[in-house]
């Protein structure tokens, strides 16, 4: 059984890092992807998701409201709301317009299952429950250096290794070699996996980077 979803969140480098992921599943179908709350809501219309993914913090009217306009253009559409790693002052209740709740830290597993749950439901009523925000998992992630934090941020600024080699003054080999550790201390397949944790995990900052 396929689940068609949509995605939707306003940070475009984890919205992508989510949908590869979800995309990597072989029962799941992406069938949209939105950077707010009304281009969300038009893609729900028009493609009757099963699941939307939704952002607490999607711009353009907000996560809420979008998922309670998606419920009137797509009845059938269950809303995962995603909230903030840490530190949200607000968590939407679970009921008539938003059917579950996750951080935007959970891991990929907890996620899958979250979907693959609701879709499976045969009711509303079985799936109107608060999802666990944050669940220990094996294979945590492993401390990332100082100088491979760096390299991370300019990953999730989807600079190229050459930007990052010029950046930093390090050596092309250097940077490769960086990158190679961050993607397995991080579990990530490729350097956009990467860039979700930094963002999910607030590694990416504005400050400057350390030339070598």
């Amino acid at each position: 059984m396929t689940t068609r979803i949509i995605v939707a969140d306003g940070e475009r480098l984890f919205r992508e890092g989510l949908v590869d992921l979800l995309a990597r599943q072989n029962d799941f179908r992406i069938v949209g992807e939105a950077a707010d709350a009304v281009d969300a809501v038009q893609q729900a219309w028009r493609e009757q998701p099963d699941i939307v993914l939704a952002a607490l913090d999607l711009p353009e009217g907000g996560g809420e409201e979008a998922a309670r306009r998606i419920r009137k253009v797509s009845p059938d559409s269950k809303v995962i709301m995603l909230v903030p790693p840490r530190g949200a002052e607000h968590t939407p209740f679970v009921g008539e317009h938003v059917h579950g709740v996750l951080r935007a830290s959970a891991r990929a597993t907890q996620i899958f299952e979250r979907i693959r749950a609701l879709h499976e439901a045969e009711t509303l009523r079985e799936v109107r429950v608060p999802f666990a925000a944050e669940e220990p998992a094996p294979g945590e992630p492993e401390p990332l250096t100082p100088r491979e934090q760096e390299v991370l941020q300019l990953i999730a600024r989807a600079w190229s290794n050459r930007q990052i080699e010029d950046a930093l003054g390090i050596q092309k080999s250097t940077v490769k070699r960086h990158v190679r550790r961050i993607l397995r201390k991080l579990h990530a397949r490729n350097r956009v996996q990467a860039a979700v944790f930094a963002y999910r995990d607030s590694q990416v900052s504005h400050e400057g980077v350390t030339k070598s």
